[in-house]
C-alpha cells in the first residue's frame, strides 16, 4: 500500500474511535462504508465516507439511508462523525463537494489534536 494508502486507513481509524468513545465495538460487529458522492474523484477520501455499524442500522431504520442520517441525526452523533452543522447546511444546498472539502479539513484537524495530545509531532 502507498503512503497516502496509509494515510487513509490512519484517518479511518481515528474516525472509528470518534464514532465510538470509549465503547468497545462488539464480537462480530459489521462496519459498513456508506460513500457521500458518487463522484470517482472524491470516491476513496475518509471525507467522502461514512462508517455506520450494521446493529446501528439494523436498530434506527429511520436514519438507514446516509441523506437520512445526515438531516436526521442529532448533533451529538453528528459531531462523532465530524459533521458540523455548516456541513449540513451545504449538503442540503446539494453542495457535496463543499461539504466534503470541509469535512476533510475537519476530520485532519481532529487528527492533529489528537496526536499532539499524545505529544507525537503531527507531520500532514
Amino acid at each position: 500500500m502507498h503512503k497516502s494508502g496509509h494515510l487513509q486507513k490512519a484517518l479511518q481509524l481515528f474516525y472509528l474511535k470518534s464514532m465510538m468513545g470509549n465503547n468497545k465495538i462488539p464480537y462480530r460487529e459489521v462496519i459498513k462504508e456508506f460513500f457521500i458522492s458518487n463522484s470517482a474523484k472524491k470516491d476513496r477520501t475518509p471525507a467522502n465516507i461514512i462508517l455506520r455499524l450494521l446493529s446501528g442500522l439494523n436498530q434506527n431504520k429511520q436514519t438507514a439511508e446516509i441523506s437520512q442520517f445526515i438531516e436526521n441525526s442529532c448533533a451529538e452523533v453528528l459531531s462523532s462523525h465530524f459533521i458540523t452543522p455548516e456541513m449540513i447546511d451545504l449538503y442540503r444546498q446539494n453542495r457535496i463537494d463543499e461539504f466534503i472539502d470541509k469535512r476533510e479539513i475537519y476530520l485532519k484537524s481532529g487528527e492533529r489534536q489528537f496526536v499532539e495530545s499524545l505529544d507525537i509531532e503531527y507531520v500532514d
